[in-house]
C-alpha cells in the first residue's frame, strides 16, 4: 500500500509540472513547412501542408492547457455545490416537476407544508415561492402575506390559488429557469479557470506586452486618418479619431477574477444556508436551486479570456485569446517586444474591425469608401479563385473580415520597416530565413512577392490585384486626383 501511495505521489508530481514554454510558431515552421512546394506557385500550401493540423497553434499549445486543467482538478470552483449538484436534476430534467406547471405546483406546496408543520417561517417562504411563481410567467406576482397566520391549511390555501390562478400563464419551466442559471453561473467558472490558465504557465507580461503592441498599432492607425483622402472629403477625421482613441485591449484580470470569485461565493452561501434551513423537507435540494436561481438576476458575462486562438473587437474593448499573449512573451524570431509576424497581424486585425465597418449598417464609421470595399473584394476573389480549395463566394458578408485581413497586414508590415530597416533582409541563420520572409510565414497573406523575389508569371503573383490602400495618403481618391 505504501508503494502504491508513493508512486501515485511520484505520477501526481511529474503530471502537475508545467511544460517549458516555446515560440509555436517557430516550432510549425520547422515542423510542417513543405519545401517541395515552390512558395511562389502556393505560399499557403508551402508553409501549411495537407499533412499539418487544422491549427497548428492549437496543436503545440495542446500540452499547456493539459497541464491547466489537470493542475485545477482540485481547485475550489469545481468543488461547489452550485456546480457539483446541478448534474444531479439535469438526470431529471424531463421529470414533471421540472416541465410541468400542475406538478411543479403540487411540489412546492407540499415542500410549504412540510416547512409549516414543522415551525419554519413561512412568511419567508412564501415570498420565495411567489418570486419563482413570477421568474416563470415573467410577471410580477402580488399576494397578501399574513404574518399573523398560524394556521398551516389556511396558508397552504393561499399559496394554492395564487400558483393555480397563474400556472396557465407560465411561461418557462422550472427547468429552464434552473438551466439557464447554472448556464450563466458557469461563465463565472470559466472566466476563472480561462484566468487561471493565463497565471499558471505565466503569460503576464505577454499581456503588456501585447497592450504595448496594441497602443503603438492605434496611433498609426490613427495618423493613416489624418492623410485619408476619402475621410479627409467626407469631413469625418475627428470623429473617425474619437472613435480609434476609445479602442483599449481588456487586461483586467485580477478585477475580473475577484468579481466572479464574489458571485460564486454569494451564490455558494445562499444555497448552503438554504439547505441548512430546509433540509427537514422532502426535495429541499431542487427547491433551494430554484429559489436561488429566481433570487439572483446573473447577467451574461462576456468571455474577457479564453484560451483558444483568436480575437475579438467588441468596441471599445479588444480581447485577445491566450496563445497571442504566450507568443509575445516566448516567441523569439523577432527578439523584441513586437512579434510582428504572428501576434502583430493579429492586433492590428482587431484594430482594423473598428476601421473596416459592418458593410450592410455603419456601428461606428460616420462614412467608409466604396472604392476601398471594391478594391478589398476584387482582392479576395482573385486569391481565392487562383487557389480554389472550397466555395469562392464573394459576399458582403466577409467585407468587413477581408478589410481587416489587409489593414491588419498593413499596420504589421509598417511597423516590420519601421523597426528592422536595412536589417529586413538579414538571414536569421537557425531558420535559413530573412526576417522579412519570417514575417510572411509566421502569417501568410500578401506582399509574398516582396520577400521571395516572385516572378511576374508566378501564381502568387497572378493572383494580386492592385494594392488596396484602405488609409493613408495612397488611399482611392488620391490616386484618381493625380491621374486627372
Amino acid at each position: 500500500m505504501k508503494i502504491l501511495l508513493l508512486l501515485s505521489l511520484v505520477h501526481h508530481s511529474i503530471a502537475i509540472e508545467p511544460p517549458q514554454p516555446f515560440d509555436f510558431i517557430e516550432d510549425g515552421i520547422l515542423k510542417y513547412t513543405n519545401h517541395s512546394v515552390d512558395p511562389c506557385d502556393n505560399f499557403y500550401r508551402h508553409v501549411c501542408s495537407f499533412g499539418s493540423p487544422d491549427s497548428p497553434v492549437s496543436e503545440a499549445m495542446k500540452d499547456v492547457f493539459d497541464f491547466t486543467r489537470q493542475n485545477q482538478n482540485d481547485s475550489w470552483w469545481n468543488q461547489l455545490d452550485i456546480i457539483t449538484t446541478f448534474p444531479m436534476f439535469e438526470k431529471n430534467k424531463f421529470s414533471t416537476i421540472l416541465n410541468n406547471a400542475t406538478s411543479f405546483i403540487e411540489v412546492v406546496t407540499k415542500f410549504f407544508n412540510s416547512s409549516c408543520t414543522h415551525g419554519l417561517d413561512t412568511v419567508a417562504l412564501t415570498q420565495d415561492i411567489i418570486q419563482v411563481a413570477s421568474n416563470l410567467r415573467r410577471k410580477k406576482l402580488v399576494a397578501k402575506i399574513n404574518t399573523n397566520e398560524t394556521d398551516c391549511d389556511a396558508e397552504l390555501e393561499l399559496i394554492r390559488n395564487l400558483l393555480t390562478e397563474n400556472s396557465d400563464n407560465f411561461v418557462t419551466t422550472a427547468w429552464k429557469l434552473i438551466f439557464n442559471f447554472v448556464d450563466l453561473a458557469q461563465k463565472h467558472v470559466c472566466q476563472i479557470r480561462n484566468i487561471e490558465d493565463h497565471l499558471k504557465v505565466d503569460v503576464r507580461r505577454g499581456i503588456e506586452a501585447t497592450r504595448d503592441m496594441f497602443e503603438d498599432f492605434s496611433k498609426s492607425a490613427k495618423n493613416l486618418v489624418k492623410y485619408t483622402p476619402w475621410v479627409k472629403k467626407q469631413n469625418v477625421v475627428k470623429k473617425i479619431e474619437k472613435i480609434v482613441s476609445e479602442l483599449r485591449i481588456h487586461d483586467n484580470y485580477g478585477e475580473d477574477y475577484q468579481t466572479s470569485t464574489n458571485m460564486l461565493h454569494k451564490l455558494e452561501k445562499y444555497y448552503t444556508e438554504c439547505k441548512l434551513k430546509y433540509n427537514v423537507v422532502e426535495n429541499y435540494e431542487l427547491l433551494c436551486y430554484i429559489f436561488m436561481s429566481s433570487t439572483f438576476k446573473l447577467r451574461a458575462l462576456s468571455n474577457w479570456f479564453f484560451p483558444d486562438h483568436n480575437a475579438y473587437n467588441g468596441h471599445p474593448s479588444v480581447y485577445f485569446g491566450y496563445p497571442v499573449y504566450h507568443h509575445n512573451q516566448y516567441g523569439k524570431e523577432m527578439a523584441t517586444k513586437f512579434q510582428l509576424g504572428h501576434t502583430g497581424i493579429i492586433v492590428g486585425h482587431e484594430i482594423g474591425h473598428t476601421f473596416f465597418d459592418k458593410h450592410d449598417k455603419l456601428q461606428h464609421l460616420p462614412y467608409f469608401s466604396k472604392k476601398v470595399e471594391e478594391c478589398v473584394q476584387n482582392q479576395y476573389n482573385a486569391t481565392c479563385m487562383e487557389y480554389k480549395e472550397h466555395s469562392c463566394a464573394t459576399t458582403d458578408n466577409s467585407l468587413d473580415e477581408n478589410g481587416a485581413d489587409i489593414l491588419g497586414l498593413h499596420l504589421a508590415y509598417k511597423h516590420l520597416k519601421s523597426y528592422y530597416g536595412e536589417r529586413l533582409k538579414t538571414k536569421i541563420d537557425r531558420l535559413k530565413m530573412t526576417n522579412e520572409q519570417l514575417f510572411f510565414y509566421s502569417y501568410a497573406m500578401s506582399f509574398c512577392s516582396k520577400a521571395f523575389n516572385c516572378s511576374a508569371d508566378s501564381r502568387m503573383m497572378r493572383s494580386a490585384t492592385k494594392p488596396c490602400h484602405i488609409y493613408g495618403s495612397r488611399a482611392p481618391e488620391t490616386l484618381k486626383k493625380i491621374n486627372n
